[in-house]
């Protein structure tokens, strides 16, 4: 009985100590990796640079950027931060300084999950997928969202938070409307919000 209650008191403890399991704002949403390619004719996505702003005090933000594309990362705020990329494997490389506008530039050529933290802060700014498709995204609580996706088929590739990627269904899309509609338990959609925009962007707000 001794030993139970010891047991019971070294536990609480334990978990008293993991900030994790206190602050709230700390925590990362689990996310997962969706990749479209087009197998059929249909427009292709509008390429551009993809610009990345975050701060100290923002939360973690979910995001999905395109294999092999140059990402830049600029802070809002008025501080001045070193960035570093921490990949599924462990591996973690420093990317260098950011402020204010001066953007630091990372190109994406690595695969799979990844974290983008503030070494400066110690503080994991963004949490997402590198991907390689047509179109990508990241799937959260509140689905797949992509802001734009023209008709026609598309071969998808689905990575969840734990484990290798996995081929997933041909997805059709006529008229913003996608079948399947849900991929893994995760609703696919798109934003009718930003739909009517000419350009398109492959990171998800």
């Amino acid at each position: 009985m001794v030993n139970a209650f010891v047991g019971a008191l070294l536990l609480a403890t334990h978990l008293q100590s993991v900030p994790m399991a206190r602050d709230r704002e700390a925590r990362v949403e689990p996310v997962c990796g969706l990749a479209l390619r087009r197998v059929s004719p249909s427009p292709a996505p509008v390429e551009s640079g993809v610009l990345l702003s975050f701060s100290e005090a923002s939360s973690p933000l979910p995001v999905a950027i395109k294999l092999n594309r140059l990402t830049w990362f600029e802070p809002a705020d008025d501080l001045e931060h070193e960035l570093a990329v921490r990949f599924a494997d462990g591996n973690r490389m420093t990317a260098g300084r950011a402020a204010r506008g001066h953007a630091l530039a990372f190109l994406c050529a690595t695969r799979g999950p990844f974290q983008v933290e503030c070494l400066t802060h110690g503080r994991v700014l963004f949490t997402g997928f590198i991907l390689a498709g047509d179109w990508v995204t990241v799937c959260v609580r509140e689905g797949c969202r992509f802001s734009m996706l023209p008709d026609g088929d598309y071969s998808s590739v689905f990575w969840p938070a734990v484990g290798k990627r996995q081929p997933g269904p041909t997805i059709h899309v006529r008229g913003r409307h996608l079948t399947p509609g849900v991929i893994n338990g995760y609703l696919l959609k798109v934003d009718e919000a930003e739909a009517d925009l000419q350009s398109s962007i492959s990171v998800p707000r």
